[in-house]
């Protein structure tokens, strides 16, 4: 059995790095700041025309709640792109997450901050709470050794 992988039968044998608590950080930081440099930029653009509350609360809201889970489902998020870490299935590291464990994550990880981020130190994978919710883990970006898994693979 991969060390990686609790199960075998369903994991690949993938040499697989995990990022530290500090680049976890600073990847959930940056993302913080790209929502911020966001919303303002919908304010600007919208302003304070009568009749664009509701585009505007609609577009705020889709941010809050699209923007990691979207992302890290199909892609990763801006903050991921810049770190060089992406989140990952953990019983198959080569695979994104879907969409429904992509929310698990997120509304797991949002009410307990970084509370949530207390585990990392502790476990063989670096894994936060979240991650455990949601099984998944957080590597470093595949592509970055010219590995073909940095691509969407579909899920067996």
């Amino acid at each position: 059995m991969s060390p990686l992988c609790e199960d075998s039968a369903r994991c690949e044998n993938l040499d697989v790095e995990y990022p530290t608590l500090f680049r976890r950080y600073l990847s959930t930081l940056v993302d913080g700041l790209l929502l911020i440099a966001a919303i303002i930029a919908i304010s600007g653009l919208l302003g304070n025309r009568e009749g664009l509350t509701g585009l505007r609360i609609a577009l705020f809201l889709f941010l809050l709640v699209g923007y990691e889970p979207l992302l890290t489902a199909y892609a990763c998020t801006g903050g991921q792109y810049l770190l060089g870490i992406r989140v990952r299935r953990a019983d198959a590291p080569a695979h994104l997450l879907n969409l429904l464990a992509a929310y698990v994550r997120y509304l797991v990880k949002l009410p307990l901050g970084l509370v949530s981020f207390i585990t990392i130190s502790f476990t063989r994978r670096q894994r936060a709470l979240h991650d455990f919710a949601a099984r998944s883990i957080m590597v470093f970006n595949p592509a970055r050794k010219g590995s073909a898994t940095a691509t969407r693979v579909p899920a067996a």
